[in-house]
């Protein structure tokens, strides 16, 4: 199941978030290298407000860690 959720979630990413980093009422922490979103796994706003923060940077995104709701949810990604 985790494999299928990644694949969706790359899927969806095809960059990186907003200019201010938020969608949605969702918050990216993170810099020029990556970030995390909380309860994003899943979460189309999420995959916007990702694309908006890395192309501040002039970067795409990449999903390197998701966890499952039970455990927050937690979507992390790397800019490249």
């Amino acid at each position: 199941m985790r494999i299928v959720a990644t694949c969706v979630v790359l899927i969806l990413i095809a960059g990186c978030a907003s200019p201010s980093g938020t969608a949605a009422g969702l918050s990216v922490t993170g810099d020029e290298r990556g970030g995390k979103i909380p309860n994003g796994v899943g979460n189309p706003a999420a995959m916007n407000a990702v694309r908006t923060h890395c192309q501040q940077f002039g970067k795409k995104s990449f999903t390197t860690q998701m966890n499952v709701a039970s455990e927050g949810g937690q979507l992390v990604v790397e800019g490249h």
